[in-house]
């Protein structure tokens, strides 16, 4: 039997364990999350299926999660951490209305160009430079924001919305963007670092300004790591970058009044994130 079979067993049983613990009584929770075809998504619907009641949403993405959060609209949801710092410097009021309850998984900013440009974000720091950098609301778009922010050089470039990667890579290959700039969960498997490592006319570059060390209560919010993009003699090939997480939020006044789902949601993300993770 097969590794991702044995898994996929184990996280059915997993979950049938959960639904002892769920809550089933009290008002439906609402669980935002991000587009259909996205693992937020699909991490809902598999938390909604441990907590026994949940319903789960569609959105654009961390932004759109963040502000449902804050006004109420949502209890439970998923963003980057990036993006919630971002929001929480310009809108110090929003720390008070969600708060971060725990880390799912790790995600990456990836940056492409073409073969034969330039090999690290130094070459994303010159003036009339085109990037690629997602559609405004997205993690990908908010996380450029972040970036800029914190090294002000790469403000020279110009910033361009792109409705998809897949838009922005075909973009980058026609030379109508010099880059593009997008988030990801570092796995070989995923179909965009499959389609830059194909392709002869693209390629990874690395970020590595150390002015992207930015820290959020001590800890990091970005943590620079060798990602391996392509298996092959002498480790294959590797893309170093900045990667934060994925991670729960929940609505803070939510949490505070509602025990027992909030002990509920806890034990899940302590004991059983794998069994949610896609």
């Amino acid at each position: 039997m097969s590794k991702k079979a044995i898994l996929g067993i184990v996280t059915v049983f997993v979950l049938a364990f959960l639904s002892t613990i769920s809550i089933k009584a009290g008002e439906p929770l609402t669980i935002t999350t991000g587009p259909k075809s996205g693992n937020y998504y699909k991490i809902g619907l598999k938390l909604a299926k441990a907590l026994g009641n949940g319903t789960v949403v569609t959105s654009k993405g961390s932004v759109e999660n963040l502000q449902r959060l804050a006004k109420g609209e949502a209890q439970i949801g998923i963003s980057q951490k990036d993006v919630y710092r971002y929001m929480t410097k310009k809108d110090p009021s929003l720390e008070g209305k969600v708060t971060l309850l725990g880390d799912l998984s790790t995600e990456c900013v990836f940056g492409v160009t073409k073969e034969g440009s330039f090999d690290d974000d130094t070459g994303l720091q010159n003036e009339g430079v085109k990037v690629a950098v997602g559609d405004p609301g997205s993690g990908s778009f908010v996380s450029w924001q972040y970036i800029t922010g914190l090294e002000p050089n790469f403000k020279k470039a110009t910033p361009v919305v792109t409705r998809s990667v897949r838009s922005a890579l075909l973009g980058v290959q026609s030379g109508k963007y010099d880059a593009a700039v997008f988030v990801l969960t570092p796995s070989m498997n995923s179909k965009y670092i499959q389609t830059v490592v194909n392709n002869p006319d693209l390629k990874f570059f690395d970020f590595t300004d150390w002015d992207l060390n930015d820290k959020y209560k001590g800890k990091p919010v970005y943590e620079f790591k060798k990602i391996k993009v392509k298996d092959g003699f002498f480790g294959g090939n590797k893309v170093e970058t900045i990667c934060t997480t994925a991670s729960v939020f929940v609505n803070e006044k939510w949490y505070e009044e509602n025990e027992d789902e909030s002990d509920t949601l806890a034990e899940i993300l302590l004991n059983y994130k794998k069994a949610i993770l896609p």
